[in-house]
């Protein structure tokens, strides 16, 4: 077929390209050339795909027996989104499998592998190579576009040390805020006053420029401004022109006045009270100095528009003034079109910048870099083409001009094949920017194109109806060039049937709101009942076993799994979630993306949350008692006692789940409220809460796996609050759960729902429009991309038409889910009230385009197009739902969380804050060695001499020997009563006095050996005491993956027992008595207050190294060392591990007078490095 629109054939002239449309034969396309396929909605555009691989692997061609077969890793496949490539993947996986089975068995009861079998010569030969693929089937080369672009930098190092960023808003938003103080910060206050009318901050600017900077073609400008021009020159401009028009009026007022009173001027509007009244305001205006571009709202009364209007006799004498008035009123002075102009120049360039500095790549960095490179380097575009001889590219549609260039620059060879597969049909993708003008660009180009025009989706009257209503219009996408050819049913579909109560079902429901002029908020009112109401009538005839769904061979019962209601926003989806709530049946508003955070229910469990952490804050109480589980408790216990106080009852039930928070787990303080919810609430309250529940639980599994890396609950809070403001990084295990899943009916957004298919299908709002408010548009004979700073309506109108376009794809991606029925919503919609307003806006929308013809017309027009729709038998109109009761309530459909059989008066939580103390603590406890507990003692009066050999030992001696170490400064003389004073703080006799005096005076004199020092001579800036450090474990750690790192290289460890304790995972905390840095080199030093003898001789190196032992010391120097390299690397620059660290020293502080008493280790960095990702890294 050759187009035949005048607009087509202007093209095909431009490109010398006579454009054949032929049905695609899977086994006569070309495998060489460059092929546009076309697959209409459900004709099978993933099997295409998967077919055309099974003939590259096998090189089926066409009267050729020697093309080249080519392997999985020879066959470019590119889509552009996750989950098509998993789908794609997924498809061949399967249908080699299925060919490789065939093959072996020499038949197939698939016609199309049949098919293939036929075209087989060598079995054997297949059969080896489809096993081949089989097993390679996880090397073979598909990808996302992205994904395509970043592999052939990277393996060509045409990106090297860049990290790639998905997300792009905090840059853009950055860029905003840079343009916003670059441009506007010194500025004179008057102008900076205006602005602000306009935007109030950088936000403001970023929300309205978005759309326009997220697309990648290069923006053309209706009217550029002079690079001289800057802000205060155009304020200064317009300011002049508002002061000249100012005198003329100071001039010609007293003339225009008088021309005005002698005509036939309506006086109702025109009287002289008001003509007095709006000369008195305009000539004040006029006197005063101008400070901003507002002008009086009454001087459109003098305009010439205006006082045509209201008077009889048109041919009144005019005066030049009149005219003026209308050109500077319809001037519109704003500094908007030049602020406009400047960000969407230069806010490109400051994330351009910013990029560069932090070494980032976004997506579409990432389609430039490689359609730069191979359009300048040959051996480039060779390297590529020799890897990738045959590419095939899906979703073509959604393709913008770069993607676009990047594949027809490497494939315009004749050698090679490129198979772009599309629907121009479902583009509706310009939020993330697609362009269907760069596909309709790409399409004039290509030679060979073919269209697919089997449905194997839906049923034969679904194919009928859909035909019907897209052949009405000459133009049913709006734009010529993408016309509509009607579909086939494929004859497996023909018997597919709905049926209730044993009639079928048409194909298509229009349920028409029978009132003129109905508004938006009426209309989605209304809709939204009929919608709750026939899916309310179809599940109770479900029950009953009289709502079916027939495919010709097999019969089964209707269920909520069916249904999907189709919306355009979350705002839609509520309004219908509340319908269904009404009429009792759950709904879940279905986002692969949607995150349990992101609910109100997340706000209403922290505001809970916050209130058990602080019980007597009367503004956390107040909104915490409107949540439905502390509502529903607190009211209960009123009704039990009516003397009873909220406000008392709720404290003390707060502090009680305060208490179990601290002392069990915060996801057992959730259930506890929930149990207790359940106790006091009836069917219907725990029907219509059970998601929320659900929602409360869900995040308290989370909640609970954070709160092992998290130090106290506080921070957990803070968390949690993140979490609800994060927009980006959902993982998985955030994912909305649902009780029940078949038990509740989808509501999903139209976007999403593309590719997928259901069964019956309900598009409640799809007569609903917004007309477009872009000055942004595609310029149709170049499709170069344009914005009209300008903001002509001539603009506005070319803005809007794009908008129906992409409106009316949307129609037709929501009417191809369908399987079996269709319902839609339609009515006499009215946006706009306006005086003898003689038809309605849904000409505007695409519903109305389609079934009006694209015209305007008013109820009794709208109402004979429905009767004529009517009579098509796959067609229906109807007025108003079937009424019937709401859905009884079961117990089976109710989530009730059981109690637990047993509760645990404390649950001992070994994945949350550890230490070496505390594994140290449970090697003990596994090993069954018997520690006496050794209090503080005193030495009584008769001992005739104390010395730092007798000084008091055990626990509460050496914390307070590191306290005097952590309080005093090393370089300061000491005064006696200090020590005295701390001494009877402690608890310790006064007579201890001097021998401590002089031990602390010792120790920080002590020269450390090696390096020659003392701690009196470290200056205040070469040390930190007490350094604390928090190690997240990313992985669960195990003894005996501990034991087997540090006994198989540290020299202690491997002569010490090994260690034993609980898995843990969490946060590793600690304490590092002292960092000090000398000659560049940073070192840890631990005091130990050990008693090991009575005299200076037991403070030997080898009783010191048996201590270390016994007390596994190995593993708190290896740890500490670990923490103080993970500080170290964020602190110092180009830091190393061997330049910059110089060890760990043990000082044994009752051997102070001893030179062995000082422990000397430097950890090998190999063992920091494993240990690093032994806990640190995540696996």
């Amino acid at each position: 077929m050759v187009y035949s629109d005048t607009k087509t054939s202007k093209k095909i002239k431009k490109y010398k390209i006579n454009i054949m449309k032929k049905k695609l034969n899977i086994f006569q396309i070309p495998l060489k050339g460059i092929h546009l396929i076309e697959a209409s909605a459900g004709t099978g555009k993933t099997s295409t795909i998967a077919f055309l691989y099974l003939r590259l692997l096998l090189g089926l061609e066409k009267n050729k027996e020697n093309i080249r077969k080519l392997s999985v890793k020879e066959i470019l496949v590119v889509t552009f989104t996750n989950a098509a490539k998993e789908e794609l993947y997924i498809r061949i996986k399967k249908s080699i499998k299925e060919l490789h089975l065939s093959c072996i068995k020499k038949k197939s009861k698939d016609p199309i592998f049949q098919s293939f079998l036929t075209k087989i010569k060598n079995f054997d030969e297949a059969i080896h190579i489809l096993e081949d693929a089989k097993i390679n089937i996880n090397n073979a080369a598909i990808y996302t576009i992205h994904g395509f672009c970043q592999d052939v930098l990277e393996n060509n190092t045409l990106i090297s040390n860049r990290e790639i960023i998905e997300n792009e808003s905090f840059l853009y938003l950055q860029a905003t805020q840079d343009f916003w103080r670059y441009f506007f910060y010194n500025l004179p206050k008057k102008i900076i006053k205006i602005i602000y009318e306009e935007y109030r901050s950088p936000e403001d600017l970023l929300r309205e420029i978005k759309p326009i900077l997220k697309v990648n073609s290069s923006i053309n400008f209706k009217k550029k401004f002079d690079k001289k021009e800057t802000l205060i020159t155009f304020h200064e401009k317009i300011i002049n022109k508002i002061n000249i028009f100012k005198q003329k009026w100071l001039n010609y007022n007293l003339i225009i006045l008088k021309i005005i009173n002698q005509l036939k001027v309506n006086k109702k509007i025109y009287s002289n009270f008001n003509i007095l009244k709006w000369k008195k305001k305009i000539t004040e205006w006029a006197e005063s100095e101008t400070k901003n571009y507002k002008m009086p709202i009454c001087l459109k009364y003098f305009s010439e528009t205006s006082i045509e209007k209201n008077i009889k006799n048109y041919n009144f004498k005019k005066h030049i003034f009149f005219e003026e008035i209308d050109k500077i009123l319809k001037k519109n002075f704003s500094l908007k079109n030049i602020i406009l102009f400047y960000a969407i120049k230069n806010i490109p360039k400051f994330v351009k910048r910013e990029k560069e500095k932090k070494l980032l790549l976004g997506f579409n960095d990432l389609l430039k870099i490689l359609l730069k490179n191979i359009k300048k380097e040959e051996s480039l575009r060779e390297i590529i083409i020799k890897q990738y001889p045959v590419a095939l590219i899906d979703e073509f549609q959604d393709t913008n001009i770069q993607q676009y260039q990047i594949f027809n620059t490497l494939y315009k060879n004749k050698k090679t094949a490129l198979f772009l597969v599309g629907d121009p049909k479902q583009s509706i993708y310009s939020f993330r920017g697609a362009d269907i003008f760069s596909y309709l660009h790409a399409k004039f180009k290509i030679k060979n194109y073919y269209y697919l025009d089997t449905n194997w989706r839906s049923s034969k009257n679904i194919c009928k109806a859909i035909n019907y209503l897209f052949s009405k219009n000459k133009n049913p996408f709006y734009f010529k060039n993408i016309p509509f050819e009607p579909i086939l049913s494929s004859s497996k579909n023909l018997n597919m049937k709905f049926k209730i109560k044993e009639k079928n079902q048409t194909a298509i429901s229009f349920f028409f709101q029978k009132k003129e002029e109905v508004n938006i908020e009426e209309y989605r009112d209304w809709i939204a009942k009929q919608c709750a109401n026939e899916i309310s009538y179809w599940l109770t005839c479900s029950k009953k076993g009289e709502a079916i769904i027939s495919d010709g061979s097999q019969e089964r019962i209707l269920t909520e799994k069916d249904i999907v209601i189709l919306v355009r926003n979350r705002t839609e989806a509520q309004i219908i979630k509340e319908s269904l709530k009404k009429v009792n049946i759950l709904s879940k508003y279905s986002s692969p993306y949607e995150s349990v955070f992101k609910t109100f229910d997340a706000l209403e469990l922290l505001s809970i949350l916050k209130s058990i952490l602080d019980p007597t804050d009367i503004n956390l109480l107040k909104k915490s008692i409107l949540t439905h589980i502390l509502n529903k408790i607190a009211f209960q216990k009123i009704k039990e006692n009516s003397k009873t106080k909220i406000s008392h009852f709720l404290i003390q039930k707060l502090y009680e789940y305060n208490d179990k928070w601290k002392t069990i787990g915060i996801f057992y303080t959730i259930k506890t409220m929930i149990l207790e919810y359940q106790k006091y609430a009836n069917n219907f309250e725990m029907y219509k809460n059970q998601q929320r529940n659900i929602n409360f639980l869900h995040i308290a599994e989370l909640l609970q796996e954070k709160s092992q890396n998290c130090y106290k609950e506080n921070s957990l809070m803070r968390w949690f609050e993140k979490k609800i403001l994060e927009k980006n990084n959902i993982s998985e295990n955030e994912y909305i759960k649902n009780f029940a899943e078949s038990k509740i009916i989808r509501i999903i957004t139209i976007h999403k729902s593309k590719g997928l298919e259901y069964p019956i299908v309900w598009i409640p709002f799809i007569v609903d429009f917004n007309v477009s408010k872009s000055y942004f548009y595609h310029e149709k004979k170049t499709l170069k991309i344009f914005f009209d700073n300008n903001k002509s309506s001539e603009t506005l109108k070319k803005s809007d038409e794009e908008r129906l376009a992409e409106d009316l794809r949307f129609l037709y991606v929501a009417l191809t889910r369908s399987i079996y029925h269709c319902s839609i919503g339609i009515s006499y919609l009215v946006k706009k009230r306006k005086k003898n307003k003689k038809s309605s806006d849904i000409h505007k929308s695409s519903l109305g385009y389609i079934i009006q013809n694209g015209k305007c017309m008013n109820y009794k027009e709208l109402l004979y197009e429905l009767k004529i729709l009517n009579k098509k038998l796959y067609i229906e109109v109807k007025y108003q739902a079937m009424n019937c009761k709401s859905l009884t309530i079961k117990k089976d459909d109710l989530y009730i969380l059981s109690q637990p059989q047993f509760l645990l008066k404390e649950i001992k939580l070994y994945s949350q804050i550890t230490s070496f103390t505390k594994i140290k603590q449970e090697n003990k406890h596994f090993n069954n060695i018997q520690y006496n507990n050794i209090e503080s003692y005193f030495f009584k009066e008769k001992d005739k001499k104390k010395t730092i050999h007798n000084f008091p030992h055990g626990n509460k001696a050496g914390i307070f020997i590191h306290y005097i170490l952590k309080t005093i400064k090393f370089n300061n003389t000491f005064n006696i009563d200090w020590f005295y004073t701390i001494l009877k703080k402690y608890e310790f006799s006064e007579k201890w006095a001097k021998t401590l005096m002089f031990w602390i005076n010792n120790i920080l004199n002590f020269k450390i050996n090696n390096l020659n020092i003392t701690l009196s001579s470290l200056k205040k800036t070469q040390y930190i005491k007490e350094l604390e450090f928090f190690l997240p474990i990313k992985n669960t750690l195990y003894c005996e993956d501990l034991n087997q790192i540090i006994q198989s290289i540290d020299l202690i460890s491997s002569i010490s027992q090994k260690i034993f304790f609980n898995p843990v995972i969490g946060i590793l905390k600690g304490f590092i008595d002292l960092v000090f840095i000398f000659n560049k080199k940073y070192y840890i030093l631990d005091y130990k207050c050990n008693y090991l003898g009575n005299n200076d001789n037991c403070y030997s190196s080898k009783n010191i190294k048996k201590e270390i032992i016994k007390n596994r010391y190995d593993i708190q120097y290896q740890l500490y060392t670990l923490a103080l390299h993970q500080y170290l690397k964020k602190k110092v620059k180009q830091y190393h591990y061997k330049t910059h660290f110089g060890g760990v020293f043990y000082l044994f502080l009752r051997g102070i007078n001893v030179k062995d008493s000082i422990f000397y280790i430097l950890p090998d960095y190999l063992l920091i490095k494993k240990l690093t990702k032994l806990i640190l890294q995540k696996k």
